[in-house]
């Protein structure tokens, strides 16, 4: 397992064939991977983070008052409030997560959004994010999120 990181700047696009999952990623990375996620990590507390997970991509970012509960927002209706452990949220498109071997409880512990392309990153402050997620038809919504 490799997992190298880089800057996500606004206006990126994530391909998320098969939808993906929403949560902290502590909850869904496999144990054995953990030490080396959070050492790429630390470079990126103020950005949001693209990782290259042995050749498949999910972003990452800190939230900005740590753990806690935030609220999942979809055009600005609340979905779903996620539980936070580890001051991060991720979104990793479900391909991925198949790989990680993940458990129903944990994927309990995040939200898993279906039948999507791609997403953009509208714009990211302070732990707050916007992203517009576009389905196969290019028909879009915003997911947004504030933790600060």
């Amino acid at each position: 397992m490799q997992i190298k990181s880089e800057n996500f700047p606004e206006k990126s696009e994530l391909l998320t064939e098969g939808g993906f999952w929403v949560g902290d990623p502590c909850y869904i990375l496999p144990d054995r991977d953990w030490p080396v996620f959070c050492e790429e990590s630390f470079d990126y507390e103020e950005n949001v983070a693209l990782y290259d997970y042995d050749g498949e991509n999910f972003i990452a970012w800190d939230t900005k008052n740590g753990d806690g509960d935030y609220s999942l927002k979809v055009d600005n209706s609340t979905v779903k409030r996620l539980s936070v452990d580890a001051g991060m949220i991720s979104v990793i498109p479900m391909s991925l997560v198949k790989k990680f071997g993940a458990t129903a409880g944990s994927l309990a512990l995040g939200c898993i959004v279906k039948d999507i392309s791609y997403l953009v990153l509208n714009s990211f402050s302070d732990g707050d994010i916007s992203v517009t997620v576009y389905d196969s038809k290019d028909k879009n919504f915003v997911l947004s999120m504030k933790t600060s």
